[in-house]
C-alpha cells in the first residue's frame, strides 16, 4: 500500500515534487510480490480435511491396483468389465484428488497404505472362481463401503469447500460402484432402516459377504473364502454360486436371491 502524500506549495517550489513523482513511478514499476497462495490455505486446512485426502487417496489407489490385478487373473468377463470400469473412473478421480491436495499443501499418499496392501496380498494368493469372488468382495463391496463412508463424512463435516465439492461429486459414483458389486455378488444388505454410508435405507456396518467368513477390516468383514457354496445367488459369468447366511445388524441374515 502506498500512502497518499500531501505536498505543500513550498515543497513544490523547491522541486521536491518531481523527486516524489519519480520515486512513485519507480515503485509502481516494480512488480509487487504477493505471498504464496498456498500458505494461507495450508493454515486453514483442518485435520479432518487432511484425513479425507489420506483416506480417499488410499482407497482410490487400492481400487485401481486391485482392478489391474483382476484384469490379469480373473476368469470372468463380467468381473473384468467391472475391473476396467473401476480403472477408467478411479484413475482420473485419483489425479484430481492429487491436484487438489497439492493446491492445499497436503502431502497425499502415493500408495494404497498398509490396510489395503494386506487385503491385496490375500486376494492375490487366490485363483479362478475363488479369486473372482474375493476381488468382488474386497475391491467391489468392502472397498466401496469404506469409500462411501469417507466421502459421506467429508460432505457432511469437511471444512474446505473444494474438497467438499470433490467428495460430493464422487459420492454418487462410489454408491453406483457399490450397487454394481452388490448385484454381481448376489449380495444386498438389508433395507430395514439401517443406513449404509452415503446410501439411504441400507446397512453397511459389520457386513459379511454371503457364504464367506474372514477377518475384520474396520467395520466390514473381509472374506476368508472358507464358506460353503450353495444357495441360488450366482455371480454373472462365474461357475458356482455363493450362498450361506448374510449377517448385517438387525437383519434376517438372508441375502437377496437372484
Amino acid at each position: 500500500m502506498f500512502k497518499t502524500l500531501t505536498v505543500t506549495s513550498a515543497l513544490v517550489a523547491a522541486g521536491l515534487l518531481g523527486v516524489l513523482e519519480s520515486s512513485a513511478i519507480a515503485q509502481t514499476s516494480r512488480p509487487t510480490r504477493s505471498a504464496p497462495a498456498s500458505s494461507s490455505s495450508r493454515n486453514q486446512i483442518s485435520a479432518l480435511d487432511r484425513q479425507f485426502v489420506i483416506d480417499a487417496a488410499h482407497g482410490g489407489i487400492a481400487e485401481v491396483k486391485m482392478a489391474q490385478l483382476a484384469l490379469q487373473k480373473s476368469t470372468s468377463p463380467e468381473v473384468k468389465r467391472f475391473a476396467q470400469q473401476m480403472i477408467d473412473q478411479h484413475t482420473p478421480a485419483n489425479k484430481e484428488l492429487m491436484r487438489l491436495a497439492a493446491q492445499k499443501g497436503i502431502a497425499a499418499p502415493t500408495d494404497e497404505g498398509p490396510k489395503y496392501k494386506a487385503a491385496m496380498m490375500r486376494v492375490m494368493q487366490m485363483s479362478g472362481d475363488s479369486f473372482d469372488k474375493a476381488y468382488m468382495s474386497e475391491g467391489g463391496v468392502n472397498g466401496h463401503l469404506e469409500a462411501a463412508a469417507v466421502y459421506q463424512r467429508q460432505t457432511m463435516m469437511g471444512q474446505d469447500p473444494d474438497l467438499k465439492a470433490f467428495a460430493a461429486k464422487m459420492l454418487p459414483a462410489v454408491q453406483g460402484h457399490l450397487e454394481m458389486a452388490s448385484i454381481m455378488t448376489g449380495y444386498r444388505v438389508a433395507r430395514d432402516g439401517n443406513t449404509m454410508p452415503g446410501m439411504t435405507g441400507t446397512s453397511g456396518a459389520n457386513t459379511t459377504m454371503p457364504g464367506m467368513t474372514g477377518t475384520q477390516r474396520g467395520n466390514t468383514t473381509m472374506p476368508g473364502m472358507t464358506g460353503t457354496q450353495g444357495g441360488s445367488n450366482m455371480m454373472p459369468g462365474m461357475n458356482g454360486t455363493s450362498g450361506g447366511n448374510t449377517t448385517t445388524p438387525a437383519t434376517t441374515g438372508t441375502p437377496t436371491s437372484r
